[in-house]
């Protein structure tokens, strides 16, 4: 029988959880495949179903809440009508399960053994984050007792269970943070992973553009970008004015997003209250997943399975 995927945790530390500490299962023996750098759509796809999270829903239900999709499906444009576009029917490798950069959190390893009984790799600590947002703590990069990093073909993931000679990645100490921008950084990324809704990219740039064009944005963090900011959501907002917007751009506008909310607001719910104003018929987060992308070139068909 297959472990139980926790919540918060990076589909990796799943596979290779099973492998460390479900070896004897022959239903877990499978995961060998998948732990390696990176993985392609239809071996999630295949991951997902060996769970019991069948089909296109099951697909996506792994992406959403083990991977870091959210932040390319949670600000989509309002005419897209799949959570992953093509990805239950794509074999194209998915940069976004690479299998690096790992980090973890001392404060979170102990409570995870004291509540769970286990630590886990948590998926709010991979990419881009140096801060634990629950704890305030500076992510650890590489093993605290022999220096190495956590990558495929380096220390591997299973330390976080097995320890590195003997030692346990709980005795490590925690390191405050000191830098509110990397805080909020962290903070922000995970409150979009627990968005319920889709948040149509065109309303969200308009909303975006009139806050930063109407306040003094040397009031917010981080502000040495702010200018580079407001010209590129001029310049994208002008295009949506005109109907020349290229909704194929939609992965850089995400991160222009992002960068945009951390300028002009405290928390992702202080934007999304804004955004509710803007357009009443805020689709659930879920209510895409059973959907996917088929066609190419300037055509698209949505297929529901």
């Amino acid at each position: 029988m297959l472990l139980k995927i926790q919540s918060g945790e990076s589909v990796h530390s799943y596979i290779d959880r099973n492998i460390s500490l479900n070896w004897r299962d022959p239903s877990a023996r499978f995961f060998k495949a998948f732990s390696k750098s990176n993985l392609s759509f239809s071996e999630l796809k295949t991951i997902a179903s060996t769970m019991g999270w069948l089909g296109c829903r099951g697909l996506n239900r792994l992406l959403h809440f083990h991977t870091e999709y959210p932040v390319y499906s949670v600000i989509k444009n309002g005419q897209n009508l799949s959570y992953s576009q093509d990805a239950y029917i794509s074999q194209a490798k998915w940069m976004g399960a690479k299998r690096q950069a790992f980090s973890f959190c001392p404060d979170c390893i102990r409570e995870d053994i004291l509540t769970l009984g286990f630590p886990f790799w948590h998926r709010l600590h991979q990419k881009n984050i140096e801060v634990c947002e629950k704890h305030n703590v500076l992510l650890q990069r590489v093993c605290p007792f022999c220096q190495k990093g956590f990558y495929f073909d380096n220390h591997g993931l299973d330390v976080i269970w097995n320890g590195c000679d003997s030692r346990s990645l709980a005795e490590t100490v925690a390191i405050a943070n000191n830098d509110p921008i990397k805080y909020k950084r962290s903070k922000l990324l995970n409150e979009m992973y627990h968005c319920g809704f889709h948040i149509s990219e065109q309303a969200a740039l308009k909303v975006l553009y009139e806050k930063l064009s109407s306040v003094d944005y040397q009031n917010f963090l981080p502000a040495q970008n702010a200018d580079l900011y407001i010209d590129h959501l001029k310049l994208t907002v002008s295009r949506l004015n005109l109907k020349i917007f290229n909704s194929r751009v939609q992965l850089s506008i995400t991160g222009l997003c992002f960068e945009a909310i951390m300028l002009a607001y405290e928390d992702f719910d202080s934007f999304l209250s804004d955004i509710k104003c803007h357009d009443n018929a805020l689709r659930p987060i879920d209510s895409l997943w059973g959907t996917y992308q088929a066609g190419g070139g300037s055509c698209f068909n949505y297929i529901t399975v």
